[in-house]
């Protein structure tokens, strides 16, 4: 019952039902309808697993609070629970892009590409998630594999030559496809950008991520220190992280 608890339970997040231990109870949170009689069903039947694994992880987060310290990287770097729930669904479907974290955003105006690029470069190099892969140590446990920071370049694809009435259809069909495309938790990256260009003065910048290394708070982060890195290398002034 092990592996099935933190399948439901990520199941459950995705569709918006989230699952706290509380007093002895199961207290289910969620935006509204997203609580089916299907997904009640499955609660009541698992009420018992579900407890037990929801107080096992409060008290877990209660043992390791106020602890955390820097670790070596020159020692075996072990998953989170989270990082090895998702590891094991991956063993499990390999290939699946379900846990892939897309972003596009609009870029109107005039933009510098290589300033673009050498932004997405100094964010990546600050933050040692955005370089990490998974492989298995010598006894056939995953294990988080930080690499160097090696400049990665800024994939574009250029619609301006398409009649202007083709460019955005062509642009959702691209985005789609980057947005779906899997990642491999063994060599990574585990980020990927892309730019589409569809004139001089309008771009769409695209941002996908495995949740592994990545979720929605991270969006936030990666933008506001790309901006800043931007304005950096274009104006030569500006704050950086």
């Amino acid at each position: 019952m092990a592996l099935r608890v933190p399948e439901l339970l990520e199941k459950w997040r995705r569709v918006g039902v989230q699952l706290r231990a509380e007093n002895g109870n199961i207290v289910v949170a969620g935006k509204k309808g997203a609580l089916t009689a299907a997904i009640a069903s499955e609660i009541k039947s698992h009420k018992a697993d579900l407890l037990a694994f929801l107080t096992r992880a409060d008290a877990s987060a209660l043992d390791t609070a106020g602890q955390i310290e820097p670790v070596s990287r020159e020692r075996s770097l072990p998953l989170s629970s989270a990082q090895h729930r998702l590891w094991y669904i991956d063993l499990l479907v390999p290939g699946s892009a379900a846990y892939n974290i897309p972003l596009i955003v609009d870029l109107p105006g005039e933009l510098d590409v290589g300033a673009l690029a050498a932004a997405i470069n100094a964010v990546i190099a600050r933050h040692e998630s955005l370089r990490t892969t998974f492989a298995l140590d010598s006894g056939g446990e995953p294990r988080q594999v930080i690499t160097p920071h090696t400049p990665r370049a800024l994939a574009l694809e250029d619609l301006s030559a398409l009649p202007i009435e083709e460019r955005n259809a062509a642009a959702d069909r691209w985005l789609q496809a980057w947005s779906r495309e899997p990642f491999d938790l063994s060599t990574g990256p585990l980020l990927r950008l892309g730019l589409v260009r569809l004139d001089a003065t309008a771009h769409v910048l695209a941002l996908v991520a495995h949740h592994i290394v990545y979720d929605g708070l991270s969006h936030e982060i990666f933008m506001r220190e790309l901006a800043m890195y931007y304005r950096h290398i274009v104006t030569g002034s500006g704050d950086l992280p």
